[in-house]
């Protein structure tokens, strides 16, 4: 397009409003009517926060869906819709076959869904794209724990709108706390059923490596745990040694617990490429200033990254499940 004098005025591809717009079927008709291709940088930051927002607003209508199949007794194609009050408990297993799932993943799944039945501005925040699944998640299961839905209602109250601007890490403390205030038995509870179902467990790899994990340990022995490793670490750093933090943590923690009377490297012949993102040995640890990503872990090699927040905030495999 140009104007008077020759000066040419781009259009953006966007509607206008674009960014405001409410997920929903006029959100979708104006994502179909734009071609990424035409998009420079901006709208296309634009273009993924709005498909976000879409996403999630289809998510919240899945697990409505989920909620009235709990509640469908089984039937034949032309059978008419009849809904029953009681909970149907086999609707995790019709969610593995259909979806493809594993167990775990339809369990948790069908009760996240019934869970926020009582939680109506979790919900409505799911579906306004103002929080993800994974954060809606974090939200559920912690106040599942408590013994109302008057009480469950009563933390959601709280939490909100404050909690729209905290992810990760900080997110589930601020939900802890909440639900310390209104119910610190279920709180107590909780903890004792963390600690009742403690457990080392290894996780293979395609890639012929593995991730252990110990699990459900009362807070004050893992970190004193972790501090003796990482103090080990750093004063194997402060000697010189190439490898970084991470990996002289990992190897530390490994030799200790197969009963090796030194330190063992398991890649001896990379040692040149060790020292190439090592931190400071001075340096916080990300686990200390709360900076970690959005599954949970640190997001940094000093901590494993992937594997530090493998349970995603579900709270322990063993209690998150379909009821």
């Amino acid at each position: 397009m140009s104007e008077p004098g020759g000066v040419s005025v781009r259009v953006s591809p966007l509607p206008a409003g674009f960014a405001e717009m409410l997920p929903g079927p006029g959100l979708l008709s104006a994502l179909l009517s734009v071609s990424r291709g035409d998009c420079n940088g901006v709208e296309l930051e634009e273009l993924v926060r709005a498909r976000r927002r879409l996403i999630c607003w289809l998510e919240e209508g899945c697990l409505g869906d989920v909620v009235e199949l709990a509640h469908t007794p089984p039937g034949l194609i032309d059978d008419p819709a009849v809904r029953v009050g009681p909970v149907d408990p086999h609707t995790p297993a019709v969610l593995e076959p259909l979806l493809g799932w594993t167990a775990y993943h339809a369990d948790w799944y069908a009760t996240l869904a019934l869970t926020l039945t009582e939680l109506p501005r979790t919900r409505t925040a799911l579906a306004r794209g103002d929080l993800e699944i994974g954060e809606v998640r974090v939200i559920a299961e912690r106040l599942a724990d408590l013994s109302t839905g008057a009480d469950r209602r009563k933390v959601e109250d709280a939490l909100f709108p404050d909690v729209l601007g905290l992810r990760a890490g900080l997110l589930r403390m601020r939900v802890q706390a909440q639900v310390i205030k209104v119910d610190p038995d279920a709180a107590l509870a909780r903890h004792r059923r963390r600690v009742r179902d403690r457990e080392v467990e290894i996780y293979p790899a395609i890639d012929g490596a593995a991730d252990l994990a110990v699990r459900g340990v009362p807070a004050d022995q893992a970190a004193e745990a972790y501090g003796y490793v990482d103090a080990i670490a750093r004063t194997m750093k402060q000697e010189g040694d190439p490898r970084r933090l991470g990996q002289l943590r990992a190897d530390i923690a490994t030799s200790l617990l197969s009963g090796r009377t030194h330190i063992h490297n398991p890649d001896p012949h990379d040692t040149h490429n060790c020292d190439r993102h090592s931190p400071d040995p001075h340096s916080p640890d990300p686990h200390e200033t709360g900076d970690t990503n959005e599954s949970g872990g640190c997001g940094d090699d000093a901590c494993g990254g992937d594997t530090c927040g493998r349970d995603n905030g579900d709270g322990g495999r063993g209690r998150w499940r379909f009821k």
